[in-house]
């Protein structure tokens, strides 16, 4: 039954390959999650990045990426106008754009009857796997540093897509895709509302910290509370608090970081030893117990 499923089928390299590479990205991940630059939400809500990774990203990237495979012409059509304007928006990331330039002109081409079938398939299966994994990428993140090595899970994703698509139908793709976002943010979910940790109190040279992770949904009110002396956070994110501080001693300001642990919510002080709060001792009372981190500058990206 599994030979039946698994190996039987059309294009089992991409398959192949597609394991291998989620494989390595896997395994680069839980040896360098400490150098992984976090993820920037926007100050969006848990609630609705569940909802569009799980339902809307999911659908629109099939399209996009896979929708060639698509038996029906207007899903064909929507999703080579999808990436013309993905390529559009990649004009300042030459890679980006230059695999976007290619793959519309292997589906032209292959549109066209210029290029047959056994020609194109491959061609659009690599390009479209690339290019799905690079545009994972934020902007500044593409260089020789753990961040890139990364994208192995989405490339792996992209050719494994491609292969339930050649196999097993587009809309199979789009529905796995969806599953696996779901288990993704169920297993961050289960973090956020199950948290592990135990008090931690430090003391600085101006200032003592304490903070401990709570969940994520406890039925308690949140505040957040600032004077002169002491910072109080019950309940809510980092984020939440940096909404509200000013910039710091030494132009440091909560703009020039990136919360390490977005989305987890803590019940978290600091009391001043002096007449007034100060902020870059805060700071980097934060940074040392790795809930933020400075914010990567855009230096030897490839663009």
């Amino acid at each position: 039954m599994i030979k039946k499923i698994f190996f039987q089928r059309n294009f089992n390299w991409a398959l192949k390959l597609g394991v291998l590479s989620l494989i390595i990205g896997f395994i680069i991940l839980f040896i360098s999650a400490e150098d992984i630059t976090p993820e920037d939400f926007g100050g969006l809500s848990f609630e609705l990045i569940f909802f569009m990774a799980v339902f809307i990203a999911p659908l629109l990237e099939e399209i996009t990426f896979r929708g060639q495979h698509a038996l029906n012409r207007n899903t064909r059509i929507i999703s080579l106008i999808a990436i013309i304007l993905l390529t559009i928006s990649q004009y300042s990331e030459w890679l980006n754009f230059t695999l976007g330039l290619a793959l519309i002109l292997v589906i032209l081409l292959a549109r066209t009857e210029r290029l047959t079938r056994d020609k194109f398939l491959p061609a659009y299966i690599i390009i479209n796997s690339i290019l799905f994994a690079l545009v994972h990428l934020s902007e500044g993140e593409f260089g020789l540093n753990i961040d890139t090595f990364l994208v192995l899970i989405q490339l792996g994703a992209g050719l494994i897509f491609n292969w339930i698509c050649l196999n097993f139908k587009f809309r199979n793709a789009i529905y796995i895709h969806m599953s696996w976002n779901f288990i993704l943010f169920s297993i961050l979910f289960f973090a956020l509302q199950f948290p592990f940790g135990k008090k931690v109190v430090k003391e600085t040279e101006h200032g003592i910290l304490s903070y401990e992770q709570v969940p994520f949904y406890d039925g308690k009110p949140n505040r957040i509370q600032m004077n002169s002396t002491e910072v109080t956070l019950e309940g809510q994110g980092i984020d939440a608090l940096f909404r509200y501080l000013k910039l710091a001693d030494k132009g440091k300001s909560a703009d020039d970081f990136l919360i390490n642990a977005p989305f987890f919510r803590f019940n978290l002080s600091y009391t001043s030893k002096h007449d007034s709060i100060f902020y870059q001792d805060f700071f980097e009372a934060l940074q040392n117990e790795e809930l933020i981190i400075l914010a990567k500058k855009p230096e030897n990206s490839l663009k």
